[in-house]
């Protein structure tokens, strides 16, 4: 019956909304029809973060094997943080951390061809607006990507190999930063598939 049937969580955006992202892109020389990737490298501390120097490495092989224009996003609190990625890499992102609201950055992800980023609140933004997600996930059993994964078709979620574990002591766990174990060749092979066809550049 209807109870059965599964809700899925929209957001919907004003036309003046969805123009803000797209005002953004315009001043950035970016065109409609390039590749855009949104890369949010924070967590807000609500999980376990992906290393900046792998985000790095990964955004840089987007920019140069995808032609992709790499968007960096995040609080002003992860300022400093998107920083020190940037350090860590041979091309320049979009940095627009800590400058849009909540709404700016829906629709800075509205108007982008993906999102790759930890397991954190943009991740639901993202697949509530229809855009499709790549999720990092660390193998704490409380933050299951069954239980807190991005909702709907399309997305993937991504966890280190290994156990799962029930608490994190970093000061004992062997494999503290367990996130390490996540090849960002895996995470290309993810983003190479989900944008087949949409971009003809993708290599």
């Amino acid at each position: 019956g209807i109870f059965k049937q599964k809700m899925m969580p929209r957001i919907y955006l004003s036309p003046e909304e969805e123009r803000y992202s797209k005002k953004i892109y315009e001043d950035l020389n970016i065109r409609e029809e390039d590749l855009k990737i949104v890369i949010h490298p924070g967590s807000g501390h609500s999980s376990l973060n992906y290393p900046l120097e792998k985000f790095a490495w990964l955004a840089d092989k987007l920019i140069e094997g995808f032609s992709a224009k790499v968007v960096l996003t995040g609080s002003k609190e992860e300022i400093k943080l998107s920083a020190n990625m940037k350090t860590k890499m041979r091309n320049q992102p979009i940095d627009l951390t800590g400058q849009t609201d909540l709404r700016g950055l829906c629709s800075l992800l509205k108007g982008s061809d993906l999102l790759i980023s930890n397991s954190t609140g943009p991740m639901h933004l993202a697949s509530a607006l229809g855009t499709p997600v790549i999720a990092l996930f660390s193998p704490l059993f409380v933050a299951s990507p069954k239980r807190w994964g991005p909702y709907g078709e399309g997305h993937e979620v991504i966890l280190p190999s290994g156990k799962t574990c029930h608490k994190c002591d970093p000061e004992t766990c062997p494999d503290f930063n367990c996130m390490e174990k996540i090849d960002p060749e895996e995470i290309i092979l993810k983003a190479k598939k989900m944008l087949k066809g949409k971009a003809l550049k993708v290599n």
